[in-house]
């Protein structure tokens, strides 16, 4: 099974916006090296029952804006996770 339902990995300057994403199988979007994104306007909406669905992970970035959007995930109710390395 995939761990993200969307990916987007090495973007520059990604832009996403007025998205309703729906019961991922497991993780909804994942943002992954890329450099300034702009994300606004989501709706990310998983059951509560549903296990692991984290809203967006993000790892490994810079310049990520996230604005005006709506994240409720399911059972662990993770919106946001991020990774940092140093």
């Amino acid at each position: 099974m995939p761990m993200q339902a969307l990916q987007f990995l090495g973007c520059q300057d990604l832009k996403l916006n007025d998205l309703t994403h729906m019961n991922s199988p497991r993780n909804h979007i994942s943002i992954d090296t890329c450099k300034g994104a702009s994300i606004s306007n989501l709706h990310i909406i998983a059951p509560q029952t549903s296990p692991n669905t984290d809203g967006i992970d993000i790892s490994k970035s810079s310049n990520v804006i996230i604005k005006n959007s709506f994240i409720g995930t399911g059972q662990y109710n993770t919106y946001l996770q991020l990774y940092i390395s140093r």
